[in-house]
């Protein structure tokens, strides 16, 4: 009888160990499925960025073909972006910038960002 209760107890303890080892293989995925799944837009700059193709849509002909106009190289094969980067950011104060909204401190913060993405906007037209 003690030879079979030592058998039940030993089947319970490896029962045990083997959910314990596939709740680990869960933990571990989940923790991995998460790491990897870090690289998507989060909520505010998803709004954000929504926000700045609609405001710059109807700007992008005049928009690139001023960036065509503006970037050019010189002669020493440097490309001179400060003319540019100028008119950008005339744009983004004057036209962008007051028509965002409840996005307008959030943009102010992360002005950088915000050049970037309607630069690539602009550069995708083109």
């Amino acid at each position: 009888m003690s030879k079979s209760l030592g058998a039940v107890a030993l089947n319970s303890l490896l029962v045990n160990a083997g959910y314990l080892a596939n709740d680990l293989g869960k933990a571990r995925r989940s923790f991995f499925s998460n790491l990897f799944t870090i690289h998507k837009t989060p909520p505010l700059y998803a709004t954000l960025e929504a926000s700045l193709e609609d405001l710059t849509r109807p700007y992008l002909a005049v928009l690139v073909e001023t960036r065509r106009a503006l970037l050019y190289t010189d002669e020493h094969g440097q490309v001179q972006h400060r003319a540019w980067s100028k008119e950008l950011g005339h744009f983004i104060t004057e036209i962008v910038m007051p028509r965002l909204g409840a996005d307008t401190d959030f943009a102010w913060r992360r002005l950088p960002y915000v050049a970037r993405r309607i630069d690539a906007m602009i550069m995708a037209a083109s």
